[in-house]
């Protein structure tokens, strides 16, 4: 692990925090979220991952991979929170083997080491995931997943949702 930004952990009681997907859009808002309200998460950092987005904030960097079993053990060590922002998205039907493996197996391992080590667990899903309603019929999370036009990035994404839910 090394670290990026400032180093202090936040003051009090804090939890220990992981967030995943730290550099993507999502996962680096809550990032800076996190930052201003005190806290300097651990976060799950591929080893070839750019780290521009992470320019100017406080976060303890723990080298590793999601599709690498041992590396979510050693990021969860510690914490009590973990947050998954990190998915595999992209437009298009191609690979629909990447989305399932990084968006379902991975989530489902990295929930796992989470347990393992004490730590809750928040899933950030996708909006994907939610049928589409009408403005007198609008739709929420208890409307059934349509898969007609699904993309391998919504299927895998709602995959995940129903392993977590079994888990639980």
């Amino acid at each position: 692990m090394d670290s990026f930004g400032s180093s202090n952990s936040p003051v009090g009681s804090a939890p220990r925090i992981l967030l995943t997907g730290a550099t993507g859009l999502l996962g680096n808002h809550l990032l800076r979220t996190l930052n201003g309200q005190g806290h300097v998460p651990r976060i799950l950092l591929r080893p070839a991952a750019s780290r521009r987005p992470l320019e100017g904030l406080a976060c303890e960097v723990h080298s590793g991979d999601l599709l690498d079993p041992s590396s979510l053990t050693g990021a969860c060590e510690g914490v009590s929170i973990v947050y998954h922002a990190a998915a595999e998205v992209r437009i298009g039907r191609t690979r629909p083997d990447l989305f399932r493996s990084i968006n379902v197996e991975a989530t489902c391992r990295l929930a796992d080491a989470a347990q393992a080590a004490g730590a809750r667990f928040v899933f950030i899903s996708s909006a994907d995931t939610l049928r589409g309603g009408t403005a007198t019929a609008p739709a929420d999370e208890t409307a059934p997943f349509d898969s007609r036009h699904a993309s391998p990035y919504s299927e895998s994404k709602h995959e995940a949702e129903q392993a977590l839910i079994e888990r639980t």
